[in-house]
């Protein structure tokens, strides 16, 4: 179970690619309720795409929670907050601003 809900953002930015919404939605839903029983190894991994996915169905305050729930988890990579397009839609959201402080 430990790659089950970094697996499953990644599919929902998959099916958001597709456009396929509904599948997408459903699988972030997957996603958030199981990210707390990803292993310490993948938790932070689990949590960035979640955010990731968040960011792209439009879920902008859930993505920088997620974000920085992924920081306190051991994500640290302020480079990827910058040049992830998938994170494009928070870059001008005052939670980012102060999530990239973080970092």
């Amino acid at each position: 179970m430990n790659g089950a809900p970094w697996r499953a953002a990644f599919r929902a930015l998959r099916a958001h690619e597709r456009g396929d919404e509904p599948v997408a939605a459903a699988l972030i839903a997957f996603a958030e309720a199981h990210t707390g029983e990803a292993g310490p190894e993948r938790r932070a991994t689990a949590l960035y795409n979640l955010a990731r996915a968040q960011a792209q169905l439009g879920r902008k305050r859930e993505a920088i929670d997620s974000l920085n729930a992924a920081f306190d988890a051991g994500y640290h990579s302020p480079g990827a907050l910058e040049q992830d397009p998938a994170l494009q839609p928070l870059r001008g959201e005052p939670g980012f601003g102060k999530l990239k402080e973080r970092m």
